[in-house]
């Protein structure tokens, strides 16, 4: 940057972290930080942000280009910001780019990974988000730009075999470190947060490793690749817990750091790891209580079976699309018991048939296998014409003709008023949800959105 600034270039620096108090010598844009401003957007849907104003700005038509909305929509689901406000309208842009004019790169990619129907938020963070991440977690991203480059469809399939085999390399990687983790957390397991370190971790899947561990200890993680005297690490956080105050307040222990509040990076001497440990831990005891318990199932609307028809689960998809901080509905059904059970697929899921006495239904518990002995089926009543039940939009390739209920914990959601965004028009909104009349058997309707205009989610 200096080297540009001195042949008397003009320096633009787009950055969606929370800045440093030392500035560049540069015109920095980023997002807002208002706590009650809208969500911040990633980095790809900055860039996006910044592209549409210049091309506005300089009278470029279209204002917008084909197939940046489909770029932007990637990042903004597989970086897992919040899909509110303006990210939530350019997710729902760009996953409807892809389903009627998908790049040459996301469509070989789609088929890489197997993907049997329409590009959504949930194939985009678990199969074409890894696959394109994987290379750089690796060492170099290059293969990642050259297929959402490329217009050449035997290239982008090539790139897309290449993507798909680093990502396999990448998952041999990251379950011998997080094996190697795994043993370190459990020797400290009563701590309030954990910081883990190790020789040769390699620092392309450190991020993920802390990752792993948040979600089975609830409590922040810092895992730390080390290499020579010099160790790099990500962190991982839960609510009510912002990790950059934390590093912060540990600046002394470490070389640099940056981030948010719920991830972020930083590189340590090999030497100051103990110390970190313990300063980053007696920070972390202020509130661990709380932060440990066990979350609440909270609930969207109580129904019965024969009340999830196609028709529901059609409108409730409008509320898409689904991902972090607007989470797919969780409905819920009184007095349901088991007519069925059978552990399939690699013996780690559970599908079985329930009823409420009315109607039967086919569900699907992931990793619920382990809960199958201590189900006892009983008889139901034979099965009604009515499509079988279903949380919201979870229609998948193992599908028939009807929509299958599937096990989840899922937390509600709150609602989000219309309002305009970065694309300068009246922009999808979820709109609020209602609830509904109480019927006499307590449940609740749950009523159907409204404001969704502009550019519409796909569906």
């Amino acid at each position: 940057m200096a080297r540009a600034r001195a042949l008397g270039c003009e320096v633009v620096i787009q950055d969606h972290h929370l800045p440093s108090d030392e500035r560049p010598a540069a015109v920095v844009v980023e997002p807002s930080r208002d706590p009650g401003g809208p969500a911040p957007l990633c980095a790809a849907g900055l860039a996006f942000a910044f592209v549409l104003a210049l091309r506005r700005r300089v009278g470029a038509r279209p204002a917008i280009q084909e197939g940046l909305a489909s770029l932007a929509a990637l990042g903004t689901i597989a970086d897992v910001v919040p899909l509110l406000d303006d990210n939530r309208r350019l997710a729902a842009a760009g996953l409807a780019e892809m389903q009627t004019a998908p790049l040459a790169g996301i469509r070989a990619l789609a088929a890489a990974s197997a993907i049997q129907g329409p590009i959504d938020a949930r194939t985009v963070g678990w199969q074409l988000g890894p696959r394109l991440n994987a290379p750089g977690r690796l060492g170099d991203p290059t293969p990642s730009l050259e297929l959402l480059i490329t217009d050449d469809a035997p290239a982008a399939r090539e790139l897309a075999e290449r993507l798909d085999a680093a990502n396999r390399e990448r998952q041999a990687v990251l379950e011998r470190v997080l094996g190697e983790a795994l043993v370190q957390a459990e020797e400290d397991a009563q701590a309030p947060a954990l910081v883990v370190a190790g020789e040769g971790w390699h620092p392309g899947v450190v991020g993920l490793v802390a990752g792993r561990l948040v979600e089975q200890y609830r409590r922040p993680v810092v895992a730390i690749g080390i290499e020579g005297d010099a160790g790099r690490g990500s962190a991982r956080s839960v609510e009510a817990f912002d990790l950059v105050g934390a590093l912060g307040a540990c600046g002394k222990h470490l070389l640099a750091y940056g981030g948010h509040a719920m991830a972020a990076g930083l590189s340590i001497a090999r030497d100051a790891v103990p110390e970190f440990r313990q300063a980053f831990q007696e920070l972390a005891q202020v509130g661990a209580p709380q932060r440990a318990a066990s979350p609440r199932l909270r609930v969207d609307a109580e129904v019965r079976l024969d009340d999830l028809t196609l028709r529901l689960i059609q409108e409730l998809e409008r509320l898409g699309p689904f991902g972090a901080a607007n989470p797919e509905p969780v409905l819920a059904a009184r007095g349901v018991h088991a007519v069925n059970r059978r552990v399939v697929r690699d013996r780690q899921h559970l599908r079985m048939g329930v009823t409420d006495g009315t109607t039967v239904a086919e569900a699907i518990g992931f990793t619920l296998a382990p809960a199958g002995p201590r189900l006892r089926p009983r008889a139901g009543p034979a099965r009604s014409g009515a499509h079988p039940a279903s949380r919201a939009g979870a229609r998948g390739p193992w599908d028939g003709p009807g929509v299958r209920a599937r096990g989840y914990r899922r937390a509600a959601r709150p609602a989000l008023p219309a309002r305009r965004g970065l694309f300068g028009r009246d922009a999808v909104s979820r709109g609020r949800r209602r609830a509904g009349p109480v019927h006499q058997s307590g449940r609740r309707d749950l009523q159907r959105p409204s404001g969704c205009g502009g550019i519409a989610p796909p569906g």
